[in-house]
């Protein structure tokens, strides 16, 4: 997920019209530039039901298409598999790509629109129920808007649960149902990190774990993840007591020993790996870490002598 300070992704003048026609209650508009790979709207049975799935959908984003949902009544899981999706809530918007979750809640405004891939792939899930308000407010979902999923996987499996709950013939079964999209939630509460560490803090430690070999300088995460050089050096100091430069010789260093100790690849595979332009700085900070030259961190795991 990465920041979006361009105005120009979500006009404030494009729904005006269609919006002052809408009233109060809740609505949708789009610009619909889609193709359905599958679409399985709930029964009326299920509609008095504690907790149930309102919709299922697996669906590709053409060019050009643009939603706006309008204090919408349900809860709307919605992954990217591929491509890339344009996402304004709460004022802010993002550009989602592959992994992201977004997590809109009843009665909350947000708007969409395909991203710069040109198209977007993406499993949809919304939810109601009498119980559905209750179970958020206890959960740690009730502030949760966004969560990277590293494998997709099990989302996956779980929402194929549910769409074949949905697609087949026969009434409802209203508990299979509620115990999937139990599940569901519980697991997605799992991954959130208590402790109030802000999301865009969160994002910054992802993306320079899974990237060490990038360029994790103030500058280049600053242009990333739109804020500014000084916001982000406060961010660290704030939440994790040390400068970002730190927490990213920290990061490389771990990428680097764990590299070398269990997937056996030499130093100068692993100097590049964990972004070093160099071996002898590579190993100058390693030593300055572990104590010991990265060669003789190799050696030792292998058994050899330093010097043979």
């Amino acid at each position: 997920m990465k920041l979006i300070c361009s105005e120009s992704v979500f006009p404030e003048s494009f729904w005006r019209s269609r919006i002052a026609a809408c009233g109060d209650g809740p609505a949708v508009l789009t610009v619909p530039h889609v193709r359905y790979h599958a679409f399985y709207p709930a029964s009326s049975i299920l509609e008095d039901s504690m907790l149930y799935c309102s919709s299922v959908s697996r669906y590709r984003l053409l060019e050009g298409h643009r939603g706006l949902l309008l204090r919408p009544d349900f809860l709307s899981l919605r992954l990217v598999a591929a491509g890339s999706e344009f996402v304004r809530c709460n004022r802010t918007a993002w550009r989602m790509e592959p992994g992201d979750l977004m997590i809109f809640h009843p009665f909350h405004d947000y708007e969409y629109a395909t991203g710069d891939a040109g198209f977007c792939e993406k499993y949809s899930i919304t939810v109601k129920g009498t119980a559905l308000a209750s179970i958020l407010r206890n959960s740690s979902l009730k502030d949760a808007y966004y969560l990277k999923l590293d494998d997709i996987s099990a989302f996956r499996e779980q929402y194929f649960r549910l769409e074949r709950c949905m697609k087949s013939r026969g009434l409802p079964r209203k508990p299979r149902i509620a115990g999937i999209l139990m599940e569901l939630l519980q697991s997605l509460a799992g991954r959130i990190i208590p402790g109030g560490m802000p999301e865009v803090l969160l994002n910054l430690r992802q993306y320079m774990e899974q990237h060490p070999e990038a360029d994790l300088s103030l500058e280049a995460l600053s242009s990333r993840f739109g804020l500014s050089p000084a916001s982000i050096a406060r961010l660290f100091r704030r939440h994790l007591h040390c400068s970002p430069h730190r927490y990213v010789m920290r990061t490389r260093m771990e990428k680097a020993r764990v590299l070398l100790e269990m997937q056996g690849v030499s130093c100068k595979e692993a100097a590049a790996a964990c972004g070093f332009s160099s071996s002898f700085n590579f190993s100058t900070r390693f030593k300055r870490c572990y104590g010991i030259s990265p060669r003789g961190f190799l050696h030792r795991f292998s058994g050899k002598d330093e010097n043979s």
